[in-house]
């Protein structure tokens, strides 16, 4: 598993309860600096000032959702070459393709295990290393032919749809929040133990 603790985390989420628990799950368990935005805007307005490791943003945010960020991001100086993993309620058929193919790095979906969170940026990270991976410099290019190609007739454009985010649905969100509530004393528990072990080791 990646050593979460070199790792700076932007984490954007309109739900501050999402923002706890992601928190809570790489800070706490695996000593990772987490930041959190509660919009797309104010997302930007931090990358303006600092640099991270990775960006982890929802995708259905009122004003700028997960998309628009995404594009914003791609195009900050600040976020060069940054792995940005969608976390998302929407997990109906195709979903994850969708999301791959509109350039996130990754995809987690709500509601999240606050155990296995890191595992699953963890394969995120994974995937994203392999994406990156420069061919190697023993490739032969396919020779090109000797005539020029024939014309091609022009082909109509379709016409692009903008990408409209289905509405979370409350069920979604009133789970995400119920766990949220199982999880404090967990956390609590968490923090005093580890709270125990470091002064025991004093």
């Amino acid at each position: 598993m990646s050593d979460f603790s070199q790792h700076t985390i932007l984490v954007v989420d309109d739900e501050q309860d999402n923002l706890e628990v992601f928190s809570a799950a790489l800070e706490m368990l695996h000593n990772a600096k987490v930041v959190t935005a509660i919009s797309g805007e104010e997302a930007l307005k931090i990358l303006d000032q600092s640099h991270f490791t990775m960006i982890a943003t929802d995708l259905s945010m009122p004003q700028m959702d997960g998309y628009a960020l995404l594009h914003q991001i791609r195009l900050h100086p600040n976020a060069v070459g940054l792995p940005v993993i969608a976390v998302t309620a929407h997990t109906m058929k195709g979903d994850r393709e969708n999301i791959l193919n509109a350039g996130f790095d990754g995809y987690i979906s709500k509601p999240f295990e606050i155990t296995t969170l890191a595992d699953e940026l963890d394969l995120c990270l994974q995937a994203f290393a392999q994406k990156q991976t420069v061919p190697s410099a023993d490739h032969v290019p396919e020779p090109q032919p000797d005539h020029e190609p024939e014309p091609q007739p022009d082909r109509m454009l379709e016409p692009q749809t903008d990408h409209v985010p289905e509405p979370r649905t409350d069920h979604v969100l009133e789970s995400q929040t119920d766990r949220v509530a199982e999880l404090r004393p967990e956390i609590q528990a968490t923090m005093l133990i580890m709270k125990e072990e470091s002064h025991a080791s004093q």
